[in-house]
C-alpha cells in the first residue's frame, strides 16, 4: 500500500510540473513571440530535456530514500516489539502466549542490502542472528502449539532432524539456520519447553546497540 502511494505521488508531482511548465510557455507564446522563438531552438529544447530528467532522477532518490526511511522504523519496532516479549517472558518463565508471535513479518531479511552499506560487518551479522533467533524462538511456540492441539500425533510422530547446538547458532560470521530448515524432536511438551526456555535465555538484546543505533539514524533522515 505505501509502494502504491509513493508511486501515486510520484505521478502527481510530474504531472503537476509538466502542467506548470506548458502554462508558463502559453503565456510566452501569448505575450512574447520573439522569446518563444529563442525558446524554441534546439539549444533550449535540450536544457529543457536535461532538467525534467534531472527533476525525475532526484523524484526517485527522493522516493528510495523515503522507503528506506520506513523500513528502518518497521524494522526498530520489531526489533523493540521482539524484546519486549522476550523480556515478560524471561520474568515468567520463559512462558511464551501460544497466541502470539513474536515477528509477525521480517523486514531485515528483505531489506538488508539497503543497510549493508553503512552497518559494519559485525553489525549486520548482529541484527542476522537476532532476528533468526526469534524466527526460532517462533517455531519453537508453534510446535509446542501444536502438541497441545494434538498430543497424540505429536509424541508419536517419527524423528527426524535434530537442531544444531545452540552455541553454534550465535557464532559471528556463521549463516545462521533458517527456522524452515531445522526440525526437533519432541517427546513431551516439557521437552519442547526445556529447549525453548535454553534458545530464550540466549538471545541477545540489540535495541540499543551500535548497530541499531545506525538503523535508527536512518529512521530519523
Amino acid at each position: 500500500m505505501k509502494k502504491v502511494f509513493n508511486i501515486a505521488t510520484y505521478v502527481v508531482t510530474s504531472s503537476a510540473l509538466l502542467a506548470g511548465a506548458i502554462f508558463i510557455l502559453s503565456a510566452v507564446i501569448e505575450n512574447f513571440p520573439k522569446v518563444w522563438l529563442a525558446l524554441n531552438s534546439q539549444f533550449f529544447v535540450a536544457v529543457l530535456t536535461l532538467f525534467t530528467a534531472f527533476v525525475a532522477y532526484y523524484l526517485y532518490l527522493k522516493q528510495k530514500q523515503d522507503q528506506k526511511r520506513d523500513i528502518a522504523s518497521l524494522i526498530l519496532q520489531e526489533i523493540r516489539s521482539a524484546e519486549q516479549k522476550i523480556r515478560e517472558a524471561r520474568l515468567n518463565n520463559h512462558t511464551y502466549r501460544l497466541s502470539h508471535t513474536l515477528l509477525p513479518t521480517n523486514s531485515w531479511n528483505n531489506s538488508i542490502h539497503l543497510f549493508i552499506s553503512e552497518l559494519e560487518e559485525t553489525g549486520a551479522d548482529t541484527i542476522s542472528r537476532f532476528y533468526s533467533s526469534v524466527e526460532f524462538l517462533d517455531y519453537l511456540i508453534r510446535r509446542i502449539a501444536d502438541q497441545k492441539i494434538s498430543p497424540v500425533q505429536s509424541t508419536t510422530s517419527a524423528p527426524v532432524i535434530v537442531q544444531p547446538g545452540l552455541q553454534a547458532m550465535n557464532v559471528p560470521g556463521q549463516p545462521m539456520p533458517q527456522p524452515g530448515q531445522i526440525h526437533i524432536e519432541f517427546t513431551a511438551t516439557g521437552n519442547a519447553h526445556s529447549i525453548l526456555t535454553e534458545v530464550s535465555s540466549q538471545v541477545e538484546f540489540i535495541y540499543n546497540s551500535p548497530a541499531v543505533d545506525v538503523i535508527r539514524k536512518i529512521a530519523k533522515q
